[in-house]
């Protein structure tokens, strides 16, 4: 049974490489009008690697075109391999380009050097057979008797295999692995993750949250009149503290704030006079959803002073100050039906995916996993003031999952920017 079982599969192994060449070929070069787009990438992979096990010099030139434009999928790398497995020294010359260019992968530079090495080429010189050693004869000690007897095993030779995926590891010690890293964040030396944010501890049920910090300037002045030796000023101040967080069965959110408007008039002598009103507010609010129906409380609180103090030039006794405080709190219970979430973060993602779909960058689709990853991300850089940060952190997240299968060059770099710059994206209730 066993022997059938080997059998079989050698069999099966048969089959699968006597595919034609052609209708291999035909399949990377065409996608079916019946097959999605995803599944026609996944079939032109198998269908590349086919060609590599078929040793048929005839799948050369489509393993060297592919080689040379598929800069963003791995199908460019399963060709670069696939070049030095058939052992045609015509590829030479195209594996040799790929080295030498330094706007391609290091991880493809580097995949290239050892397809090189099998057709028994450099990177620069020509082809040359490699020189086959023979074995060594093992001598043999004559025994005295004196020998210590320490047991050695045989000495084993492990052959690591070629990986073809290029990814962005962090090491135990905190430092970034460029080895097969991307330009953005590989600066010739190991960049510690403390660069990266730190992500908001959100629970997993997390559908939308926010926290938003607004000031704002009305009417500021201040003048002084030399003639008469007066000084005038008035401030019109404010500011808003926004925090919300959306779970699957609850929500919750807090909003504080305060205005403050202000004014002085102070002329030469002992006249002045002085005002300002102070408004507070705070208000919360908890939502529990069952479906779309949900039970609401709700508590506010505000407070306002006001403050006016007239001196007047001649007399004392017709001086004027006063301070009133008026203070207001409610609360309330109720139900509703429906909701309203923040989703421009999702969106965002969506439109990421799309992006570097167009540019053949994609080379799988971004799970929840990583969408949650980079949503957290991009809230945490919210206040940077640039968004270098978050395109770095954007192509590390998306090189690690094995997302984005290269380097992107300047166009993609510069529209990967663009989803993340879309301010119709900061605030979108759905």
């Amino acid at each position: 049974m066993k022997r059938l079982a080997v059998m079989a599969v050698l069999l099966a192994s048969v089959v699968a490489a006597a595919e034609p060449v052609p209708d291999l070929i035909k399949l990377i070069e065409n996608q079916p009008n019946d097959m999605d787009r995803s599944v026609w990438k996944e079939k032109r992979r198998d269908a590349a690697k086919k060609l590599a096990q078929s040793k048929d010099k005839k799948a050369v030139p489509e393993l060297e075109k592919l080689a040379e434009s598929e800069t963003f999928d791995i199908i460019g790398e399963i060709a670069i391999e696939g070049l030095g497995s058939i052992g045609d020294s015509s590829a030479v010359p195209t594996l040799q380009k790929i080295a030498a260019d330094e706007s391609r992968d290091k991880g493809q530079r580097d995949l290239a050097r050892r397809s090189l090495a099998k057709l028994g080429a450099s990177a620069t010189g020509p082809v040359t057979k490699p020189v086959e050693k023979p074995p060594e004869k093992p001598t043999e000690k004559p025994v005295t008797g004196l020998e210590t007897s320490t047991a050695t095993g045989p000495t084993a030779t492990t052959t690591t295999p070629t990986t073809t995926a290029t990814t962005v590891a962090t090491t135990d010690s905190g430092a970034v692995d460029s080895s097969t890293g991307s330009h953005l964040i590989d600066t010739g030396a190991a960049k510690p993750t403390g660069d990266m944010p730190a992500l908001p501890e959100l629970p997993d049920d997390t559908l939308a949250a926010y926290d938003r910090v607004t000031f704002a300037g009305g009417t500021a002045s201040v003048a002084y009149d030399t003639s008469r030796k007066r000084l005038d000023a008035a401030a019109d101040l404010s500011g808003l503290w926004q925090h919300r967080i959306e779970r699957d069965a609850m929500a919750w959110g807090a909003d504080a704030g305060a205005h403050l408007v202000t004014g002085l008039i102070n002329p030469d002598g002992r006249a002045q006079t002085r005002g300002a009103q102070l408004d507070v507010n705070a208000d919360g609010e908890a939502r529990f959803y069952t479906g779309q129906v949900y039970g609401i409380g709700r508590a506010a609180a505000s407070l306002q002073v006001d403050y006016i103090s007239d001196v007047d030039a001649m007399n004392a006794g017709n001086d004027y100050k006063q301070t009133t405080s008026l203070a207001d709190l409610e609360v309330a219970l109720g139900g509703g039906f429906g909701r309203v979430l923040d989703v421009g973060a999702a969106i965002r993602v969506r439109r990421l995916a799309r992006t570097l779909d167009a540019a053949r960058a994609l080379g799988k689709p971004i799970d929840a996993a990583t969408s949650k990853k980079l949503q957290l991300t991009w809230w945490a850089l919210r206040g940077d003031r640039s968004t270098y940060r978050s395109l770095v952190a954007t192509v590390a997240i998306l090189r690690e999952a094995g997302i984005l299968l290269g380097e992107p060059d300047a166009g993609l770099a510069y529209e990967i920017l663009n989803v993340l710059r879309d301010t119709q994206l900061f605030v979108r209730p759905s």
